[in-house]
């Protein structure tokens, strides 16, 4: 008896630990936000790309549907690193564009890849344009390409 008692007793153990282990999946929006010189904007419509050429480009791009303004993060020779990626137009580009059609490309700034998980990428941004538009506390969520 002592010994069917131990052996279902481990058993459970086992059970429970293995249930423990389990790897589960969350749902996940793609979002992204940021402060545009002091406004709050949400851009609800997150959108990212890859392309392969001399190395991998992954493109994200964030609009603002009721406004039309967008956000774009580019990040040339991609090799999926997180970290800290410096706007420099050589390795990490950003633009903010308006709906008149306007796009104002980054002259300084930083995006910072926070992490890379079951197929999305996560991090923040801030960075100033040519025109002068700040862009400051921005986050996004967004798909890994294929």
């Amino acid at each position: 008896m002592k010994h069917t008692t131990l052996f279902i007793s481990i058993i459970f153990a086992l059970l429970f630990i293995a249930g423990c282990n389990k790897d589960t999946k969350t749902e996940v929006s793609t979002t992204m936000a940021a402060m545009v010189n002091a406004n709050q904007e949400q851009f609800s419509q997150v959108v990212s790309q890859r392309h392969i050429s001399s190395g991998v480009e992954i493109r994200i791009t964030g609009v603002d549907l009721a406004t039309g303004h967008n956000i774009e993060l580019y990040f040339l020779n991609y090799i999926g690193n997180t970290g800290l990626y410096t706007i420099d137009t050589a390795s990490t580009l950003a633009w903010y564009g308006t709906s008149a059609g306007s796009l104002s490309q980054a002259t300084s700034g930083q995006i910072v890849l926070t992490k890379v998980s079951y197929g999305f990428m996560y991090g923040t941004f801030n960075f100033v344009t040519k025109d002068s538009t700040r862009i400051a506390n921005g986050t996004f969520v967004a798909s890994v390409p294929d």
